[in-house]
């Protein structure tokens, strides 16, 4: 299932299709919610799409799931600072 989705990953970074690449993250993340690898490809496809609100959540998910990794707390701040300006 991984391969498959850094083959869906590589086809949509080529063809600068942000849209689609966190429509399939998200997706992959209502079958396995917790999995740090999509999350964390989540969060940077949010990144790339500047949707610092969407990158809250997904910090907060991710510092949720590993509370004792404080750098995902301070990516939920930095993304609550980012929405601000």
């Amino acid at each position: 299932y991984r391969t498959l989705m850094l083959i869906h990953t590589l086809i949509i970074k080529v063809l600068r299709a942000e849209e689609e690449f966190a429509e399939l993250y998200e997706n992959a993340m209502k079958k396995k919610p917790l999995d740090d690898p999509y999350v964390l490809d989540l969060f940077t496809c949010y990144c790339r799409q500047r949707d610092a609100k969407k990158m809250q959540h997904v910090a907060q998910r991710l510092h949720k799931s590993n509370p004792n990794k404080a750098f995902y707390l301070y990516w939920s701040i930095t993304c609550m600072h980012m929405q601000v300006g």
